[in-house]
């Protein structure tokens, strides 16, 4: 537990910039742009606006792990000690970061669920959203989003590491990117086939309803269609940033060792 805890506040003592500058980003992002449009005397619904731009920094959130993770690798590949004579195990070293990065992404994502759910109350044309509905609404959009916040981080570290073995050749980054692209092809492949949808498919969980995520001909500019969200996709997406994330490290173990 002692190392756990000295990780973690590794982590924090070198992370904390970047930490406060997101929480400062999604404040100004999704509160202080658009009620300052009042200031301007703009025709601007400043509420909705606020959740448009509360959707769209949840959308920005899915990439935060993935970046602090790669920052914080850059940083200590600067001191190649670290991993070569720690007495901690590389696993805890890159789940002190994974972890890190995690709980940033839930704080990221909390601020604008929380806004969204709480203006949604206050908009012109008020959504009848009761507290068990606010509650189903707000957990599936941190779910959804979350989930694959986890899975871009492990991509991200495992193309970091790729990046880092091959770094000393000149066509590292195209290389690295052909990779990438085929990657994301061969997985759209798979999750099109008969089979993969047929073993995902289960656990079905209903969105909340038109009344919440269809705002209507009011707001003709947003307009979110009701959906099914299958928790066997979400369980798979999960299991597979798991193992990517395992097979990022052994690779990058087996390079310091080299």
């Amino acid at each position: 537990m002692k190392q756990w805890n000295g990780l973690l506040n590794k982590e924090w003592i070198t992370m904390r910039g970047q930490f406060f500058a997101i929480i400062a980003a999604s404040i100004f992002f999704i509160i202080v742009i658009p009620f300052s449009t009042n200031l301007f005397s703009l025709s601007v619904d400043s509420l909705g606006l606020s959740i448009i731009m509360g959707l769209m920094w949840m959308v920005v959130s899915m990439f935060i792990p993935a970046v602090l993770v790669l920052i914080s690798l850059g940083k200590e590949m600067r001191r190649p000690d670290i991993w070569l004579h720690s007495e901690v195990s590389i696993f805890k070293l890159f789940s002190a970061k994974a972890v890190f990065a995690i709980i940033v992404s839930a704080v990221s994502l909390a601020i604008p669920v929380v806004v969204i759910l709480v203006e949604a109350r206050f908009l012109t044309f008020p959504l009848e959203l009761g507290l068990k509905m606010g509650l189903q609404v707000g957990g599936l959009l941190f779910i959804f989003f979350y989930i694959f916040s986890l899975l871009f981080m492990s991509t991200g570290l495992f193309f970091g590491v790729i990046y880092q073995l091959i770094k000393p050749k000149i066509f590292a980054v195209p290389i690295v990117l052909i990779l990438f692209i085929l990657s994301s092809m061969l997985i759209q492949w798979i999750t099109a086939t008969k089979i993969y949808i047929k073993l995902t498919s289960f656990w079905a969980i209903d969105g909340p309803g038109e009344t919440f995520l269809e705002f209507g001909r009011e707001t003709p500019f947003l307009e979110i269609d009701t959906t099914t969200i299958y928790a066997g996709d979400l369980l798979v997406g999960a299991l597979f940033s798991v193992l990517l994330f395992i097979t990022a490290v052994i690779i990058f173990d087996k390079k310091v060792k080299i």
